[in-house]
């Protein structure tokens, strides 16, 4: 952060030091900061300038915006309040200093008392969850409970992982002893509606926390079933989501099923004014499909020996791009979103790279992959992406570069995945040798 001391500062326009303020703390510009927080623009302004006292209540909503922005990096609560207090103190003692006016700090006891109050919200949210699994647990009603089970999906935002994943999954962990067999019981008592409602906030999760059976037995189920609500959306959602499991459930996996899902839905989904009608909060599963058809032909060239040309592959990634590409066009979608549907592609074509032993260019991918990945906060790609690159460096010889991204595979901001902590275990006893 720049000088605190406002003497030391050159003049200038007020707006220079906001965006500068905006920068350090993680945001484009100081509208942005604005907008996350939820803090009235006019409020915000006199808050920055000091006119305005920050209160206890405005000061959790811009330490949440800034945590928010920054937990992949590793900030905790009180690394943001820390950072929102010293940067306020910089912009607000500037403007003071400007105008001629003393300007109350924010003081070392401010940021205690702010953060104290987190840790006592953060117990009394805990303790709401486990109210709600117990309310949910007894709950003798199967709709009631199902109504139960998607508040509590939606009120922990488990339908992507950008933030707080790890915290995400715990709390889906917790549940799933008593939030799985009433689902089931929802499917035995044929809640449509119900069960297509939670598919779509707990299909991502569930996968990520490797629950594949729940999974696919509600995929199965909402296909089975979608002839008689004439739910095309939700059977190609869940085709989609069938499809990825098997490719991922290495117990039941079944490449050549999931091919024939993807085939039998690709005409659909290109088809002429498809993706206008498709809901948009849901555009990460055509996203998925189109993954979906890299990732099945590099698989059956590793493990079934199925042919693949570079003319083959680059075909299929052309018309997945080119599918992305219309996703990204629809300006109701979040940018991280876009930049997240637009990623995978890029890392398929790592993978292609990589077993066509081509890994200079497997390099190129992976890299664009892990910058973009730490971007928007996305670390299992991030670590998967570092994974990849220091297995193509020590491919090509490059040992200094492969320990320098196991390394990062260590950073604390990203998941400690198993398979990837494995494959660093191994690399450095081979670099070790």
């Amino acid at each position: 952060m720049p000088s605190e001391d406002p003497r030391n500062m050159q003049p200038g326009n007020p707006r220079q030091w906001r965006a500068e303020v905006a920068a350090e703390l993680g945001f484009d510009s100081f509208s942005e900061l604005t907008e996350k927080s939820g803090i009235y623009p006019g409020n915000m302004s006199r808050i920055s300038r000091g006119i305005n006292s920050l209160t206890d209540e405005n000061a959790h909503k811009l330490v949440e915006a800034v945590l928010n922005r920054n937990y992949q990096k590793g900030w905790t609560y009180l690394e943001s309040a820390i950072q929102v207090a010293d940067n306020f103190n910089y912009l607000r003692g500037y403007c003071g200093y400007l105008e001629g006016r003393d300007i109350k700090r924010i003081e070392d006891t401010d940021v205690e008392r702010w953060h104290c109050n987190y840790l006592k919200a953060l117990e009394a949210a805990h303790s709401n969850v486990d109210k709600q699994l117990e309310i949910i647990r007894f709950s003798s009603d199967t709709k009631v409970s199902l109504e139960n089970i998607l508040e509590f999906l939606e009120e922990w935002n488990m339908k992507h992982d950008f933030y707080y994943l790890d915290r995400v999954k715990k709390k889906f962990k917790q549940s799933t002893s008593i939030v799985i067999p009433k689902i089931r019981r929802g499917m035995e008592e044929n809640l449509y509606t119900e069960i297509k409602t939670i598919f779509t906030e707990i299909r991502h999760v569930a996968h990520l926390c490797e629950e594949f059976e729940i999974v696919e037995e509600m995929s199965e189920w909402l296909i089975s079933t979608h002839s008689s609500s004439k739910d095309s959306i939700t059977e190609i959602k869940a085709k989609i989501t069938l499809a990825w499991v098997l490719t991922s459930n290495g117990q039941r996996q079944n490449l050549y099923k999931a091919q024939g899902l993807v085939k039998q839905l690709w005409p659909v989904v290109t088809a002429h004014g498809f993706l206008n009608n498709f809901p948009h909060g849901d555009m990460d599963a055509i996203a998925i499909l189109c993954e979906l058809r890299l990732r099945l032909a590099i698989r059956l060239y590793e493990r079934e020996m199925r042919p693949l040309t570079d003319k083959k592959f680059e075909k299929l990634m052309f018309d997945s791009r080119v599918i992305v590409e219309k996703i990204k066009s629809f300006e109701s979608l979040e940018p991280r979103l876009k930049i997240r549907f637009e990623l995978p592609l890029h890392y398929q074509s790592g993978i292609y790279f990589y077993r066509k032993e081509r890994y200079e260019e497997a390099i190129n991918e992976f890299n664009h992959v892990a910058h973009y990945a730490n971007l928007i906060g996305w670390g299992r790609i991030e670590q998967a992406a570092y994974s990849w690159l220091a297995t193509a460096s020590y491919k090509i010889g490059e040992r200094d570069s492969c320990l320098e991204y196991l390394k990062k595979i260590d950073k604390k901001h990203l998941p400690k995945t198993p398979k990837r902590l494995c494959i660093r275990d191994k690399l450095y006893l081979e670099i070790k040798k």
